[in-house]
């Protein structure tokens, strides 16, 4: 008879003593499939936890329950086996080793029990960013003549209690029908293997009340001081400095909580430009003050000395060719209020377009 043989990391069945293999079966070889094909081996794969998301060492460390199912024809059958309720058998992966029965050579690339898999992660659209994690089983020794490797079922699923484990990210895995790789450094060019695709999407709500509105708010109280009176030069300061000094800290400190990195990110970005309109606000500021610095040096009326004959000094007026005083006062004046004015609009238009370009850009 033809046996189906389950086999798992766990789940041990008391099969020890039943002779399954005829005199001529060698394990060493891997049984035919269907129409004398290549086996096929159906994966299934229970993800139970995370233990950690690795992003500075770029790794994801989870622990999993990895099943195989497979035909072999050549085993023996017998009648009175689980009153033949059931056309197969499972075991233990200790138990089909000492009975001596062939199994699958699978291995995860770049991985191992508790699966360490390396991920290569980029971060340029932090906080925005999703995370794509190639998982490969591939066969150690047999080649695509040979075995087949096809997901069981759903293939992979999880426990789901994940979310719970992993607050800072969203889990998906995708599945493909891969089913031969090549590897030209490989003894078999061609090998049997399983593909699948580990998607971790950052959840970003967190960045956007912890980092992204108190850096907005600090813009806008910035923006706030082009409304006080030009004349009230300590308060205007103090608001603008104190406002640059603050997003500056801000920023330093979410460095400290985001992955390093020798390229600029998404979030750098933003507390960038932050910065720089924190700044223009200062720099407009004494911009003002020199406006009216110079208002108050050429308002004065400039008066022309001349010697008399008798060696008297006399004036004669305003020199020629120089603007009167009120006419200097009213043209810096202007100058004042127009700057003042502009800076406003255009401060806010600026900070607005940004904002709506880079989120459309970054969120989906």
């Amino acid at each position: 008879g033809r046996l189906l043989v389950c086999v798992g990391v766990a789940g041990r069945v008391g099969v020890l003593g039943l002779e399954l293999r005829p005199p001529t079966y060698d394990h060493h070889l891997p049984p035919r499939g269907p129409d004398g094909g290549p086996v096929i081996v159906a994966v299934s794969l229970r993800i139970n936890s995370f233990a950690e998301v690795d992003e500075v060492n770029m790794r994801v460390v989870f622990d999993v329950y990895l099943r195989m199912e497979w035909l072999d024809p050549r085993l023996l059958m017998p009648s009175d086996l689980f009153n033949n309720t059931k056309p197969y058998l499972t075991l233990s992966g200790d138990i089909a080793h000492d009975l001596h029965l062939w199994q699958p050579d699978p291995f995860l690339e770049e991985s191992m029990f508790l699966i360490t898999m390396k991920c290569s992660m980029y971060h340029n659209k932090f906080p925005f960013d999703e995370q794509s994690c190639q998982f490969l089983i591939s066969s150690y020794f047999h080649s695509g003549q040979d075995m087949v490797f096809t997901w069981k079922g759903q293939g992979i699923t999880a426990n789901p209690l994940i979310p719970d484990m992993l607050p800072n990210f969203h889990f998906t895995f995708k599945q493909y029908n891969i089913t031969v790789c090549r590897c030209n450094t490989c003894l078999n060019v061609e090998r049997a293997c399983l593909k699948a695709q580990m998607k971790l999407e950052r959840r970003y709500l967190n960045y956007l009340m912890g980092s992204y509105l108190p850096a907005t708010l600090f813009v806008g109280v910035s923006w706030a001081s082009f409304f006080w009176p030009a004349q009230a030069i300590p308060a205007r300061t103090v608001l603008c400095i104190t406002s640059l000094l603050s997003i500056i800290s801000l920023y330093a400190n979410v460095q400290q909580i985001i992955p390093p990195t020798n390229y600029v990110r998404a979030i750098d970005i933003w507390f960038i430009f932050c910065i720089c309109a924190v700044a223009s606000s200062l720099f407009e500021y004494a911009i003002i003050l020199m406006i009216r610095e110079k208002r108050t040096t050429d308002s004065t009326t400039v008066v022309k000395v001349v010697p008399s004959i008798d060696n008297t000094i006399s004036s004669t007026g305003p020199a020629s060719g120089r603007p009167t005083g009120v006419a200097t006062n009213l043209r810096w004046k202007r100058l004042e209020i127009l700057v003042e004015r502009t800076t406003k609009i255009v401060y806010a238009v600026i900070f607005v377009v940004f904002t709506i370009v880079y989120f459309s850009l970054l969120i989906k």
